[in-house]
């Protein structure tokens, strides 16, 4: 430091989330250069455009401000020397808007942790989940609209346990709680799914980036880990900076829990709009379900009894009558429901569900379904805390009563 210092040079140094020691924190001066907003990228877009026409290498005349404006919400997220590139490359055959939301898609999914689902996914097709679509329709309505949704999934397992003695899941929840807090300063709020397997919640994330036409994502924090120190807080800083330019810091974000009592209280606050509880589809939603992929797939005939099953059981019934060219009741002896194969584990989660969580099928806290001459299930006795806690007494986590 002290020969740069009396000579009057400087040294640089660049990278993606870099983290300083100690004993460099208050000798270098950072400078965070983030990816540019709908504004900047239109400038861009513009500028390229123009200097193209003026090079006599634009095939096409200047596009319309509505032609920029379409092309720089396709574009956001990238950074500008990719936006340069793609507005270049389609000034040979014009803006082709779905084309640039295709190659945002790949560059996007080139960051580690993040994929861009495509849109194509509606409210319409997310069938039950009544009362989580109607709060959820209402927030996209609301005042503050969110401008991007992502997706955590199976929360407790993408942080680890606090014990990981690599430091790795540690470090990769405090950047995760500290990334929320941003987000909620900015106004923006999440919420927790509870549920069985194969009962929407992904899909429901997803519908809500098509019934608002923002961008959805799948935030995948197991797959920023890397091997090498500081790798993963790299990836973590990489997926940040992309979340924060296409949201402009106005998000919504969902995710899932099947040991919800096992997430630090601090990381459950984060989670302002609540924990909601899917349950296996009703009567009505049962046949709800079946209508709609009975009628994408123009299947007829007798459906088989499904009490119990899930609309991805449903649907794979469904895939195997229209593929085999056999009746749906043929079918279903394809297909063994989880709520056969896993009884207690469902009913474990309906009962630590309820009265505490609230349900996504109508108002108030969900209610667990009358088992006539059956016992609840000790799901927080000895064996319960081994399922559902990864966090044990003996490992140093909360004991349960």
């Amino acid at each position: 430091r002290q020969p740069y210092s009396e000579t009057a040079r400087t040294l640089i140094l660049m990278g993606v989330g870099l983290r300083l020691p100690a004993e460099l924190v208050n000798d270098v001066l950072v400078l965070d250069d983030t990816l540019p907003d709908l504004d900047m990228i239109e400038e861009i877009v513009r500028a390229e455009c123009e200097d193209l026409a003026e090079a006599g290498r634009g095939a096409l005349p200047c596009p319309t401000d509505g032609e920029i404006k379409a092309a720089a919400n396709a574009l956001l997220g990238l950074p500008p020397f990719t936006i340069h590139q793609m507005t270049a490359l389609s000034r040979i055959k014009g803006f082709d808007i779905q084309e640039l939301g295709q190659a945002k898609r790949q560059m996007v999914g080139q960051q580690k942790g993040l994929t861009l689902w495509p849109g194509g996914v509606s409210f319409a097709d997310v069938v039950g989940a009544d009362r989580a679509k109607w709060y959820l329709s209402s927030l996209l309505k609301g005042r503050q609209p969110p401008r991007l949704v992502f997706y955590l999934d199976e929360l407790e397992k993408a942080i680890g346990t606090r014990f990981d003695s690599s430091g790795v899941s540690p470090s990769i929840l405090g950047l995760l709680l500290t990334f929320l807090q941003e987000l909620m300063d900015t106004g923006s709020a999440g919420m927790l799914a509870v549920g069985h397997p194969g009962v929407g919640k992904s899909l429901l994330a997803q519908a809500v980036g098509g019934e608002a036409n923002i961008p959805a994502m799948r935030f995948d924090l197991q797959g920023l880990k890397g091997q090498f120190v500081g790798e993963s807080e790299g990836h973590f800083y990489g997926a940040r900076s992309v979340i924060q330019a296409l949201s402009g810091g106005q998000c919504l974000y969902i995710a899932t829990s099947n040991a919800v009592e096992s997430l630090p209280p601090e990381l459950r606050a984060r989670f302002t709009l609540g924990t909601w509880f899917f349950d296996l589809p009703n009567e009505d939603e049962n046949q709800a379900i079946w209508d709609y992929y009975c009628g994408r797939m123009e299947l007829e005939g007798e459906r088989p009894e499904s009490a119990g099953w899930t609309g991805r059981e449903i649907r794979a019934c469904c895939e195997i009558a229209w593929k085999l060219d056999v009746s749906l009741v043929a079918a279903a002896q394809n297909v063994i429901p989880m709520a056969h194969m896993a009884a207690d584990v469902v009913e474990g989660l309906r009962a630590q569900a309820d009265g505490r969580y609230l349900s996504a099928s109508y108002p108030g806290p969900y209610k667990r379904p009358e088992k006539s001459g059956e016992e609840p299930p000790d799901v927080f006795g000895e064996r319960g805390i081994r399922r559902y806690n990864l966090f044990p007494p003996a490992l140093g986590g909360p004991s349960v009563n």
